[in-house]
């Protein structure tokens, strides 16, 4: 039996690039608060993880994922 893996709940159980987490994390905190500035663009090669961020940042802040192709 395959299970799936687990999904990360929060930016900190990401591994990666600490820097870029923490800016990703600085600018949901500001949209959280209200603060209006530019959507985040999330960019880069095929299974960099892109989607787990976006995933661990809208579980972290209580946000719905909405996704569209």
């Amino acid at each position: 039996m395959r299970f799936p893996p687990e999904k990360p709940s929060s930016v900190s159980q990401l591994i990666g690039n600490p820097t870029a987490f923490s800016e990703v994390k600085k600018w949901a905190s500001e949209w959280a608060s209200g603060k209006k500035q530019k959507p985040l663009l999330v960019y880069g090669a095929t299974g960099i993880g892109k989607t787990a961020l976006a995933h661990a940042l809208a579980s972290e802040f209580g946000w719905e994922i909405f996704e569209f192709n």
